[in-house]
């Protein structure tokens, strides 16, 4: 089976582009497959990204100048965390609920 995670991703500067980065994801993945790819780092397909913390390092080794902030929310509603990428591999990550004002005693 596997679990499912929504991302996007921004990018600090007008290069590299997210065309960009996905090309390279896809390159580092060892997946040729840019389009899924593109999709996935725009939020608009849901991905398994096991290795996602580690292609990412290699990615923004390619850019070092950006700062690449991917944002993820998994299948369980707690589960949202951003990590930003910059200068050849620096990672920082941020992980925690995000309040939705709703109640979990209540549901509402």
């Amino acid at each position: 089976m596997g679990y499912y995670t929504y991302l996007s991703i921004e990018i600090d500067r007008e290069e590299p582009t997210v065309e960009q980065v996905a090309e390279t994801v896809a390159d580092v993945a060892k997946d040729t497959d840019f389009a899924f790819w593109r999709s996935a780092l725009t939020g608009e397909t849901e991905v398994k990204w096991y290795d996602g913390t580690a292609d990412m390092k290699q990615v923004s080794r390619r850019y070092p100048e950006a700062v690449l902030t991917l944002r993820g929310e998994g299948e369980d509603p707690d589960d949202r965390w951003v990590e930003y990428h910059w200068y050849r591999g620096i990672r920082n990550v941020g992980t925690g609920a995000i309040p939705t004002g709703r109640s979990r005693a209540d549901g509402r």
